[in-house]
C-alpha cells in the first residue's frame, strides 16, 4: 500500500488525529508522516483542524469526503 494510502485509511478509522498518531499508527517515521501529511493537505486529500488552548494540529478527511465515505 503507498504511504500516502495508509494515512487516508487511518484517517478513516481514527477520524482526526495528530502527526505523531499518524506515526504510531501507520508505522512511518514522524519525518515522513510530517512530509506526506503537508502533500495531502495541499492536494486537499486531508485537511488541519487547530483545536484548543495550545492550537493542537489535528488532521481529517474533508468534511464532505467523510460524509459519502460513511455512508
Amino acid at each position: 500500500m503507498e504511504e500516502k494510502e495508509k494515512i487516508i485509511k487511518y484517517l478513516e478509522r481514527a477520524r482526526r488525529a495528530t502527526r505523531s498518531d499518524i506515526a504510531r499508527g501507520t508505522g512511518l517515521s514522524y519525518w515522513r508522516v510530517l512530509i506526506l501529511v503537508d502533500e495531502l493537505v495541499k492536494e486537499g486529500a486531508i485537511e488541519c483542524v487547530e483545536v484548543g488552548k495550545k492550537r493542537t494540529k489535528y488532521f481529517r478527511l474533508p468534511l464532505e469526503q467523510g460524509l459519502i465515505r460513511n455512508s
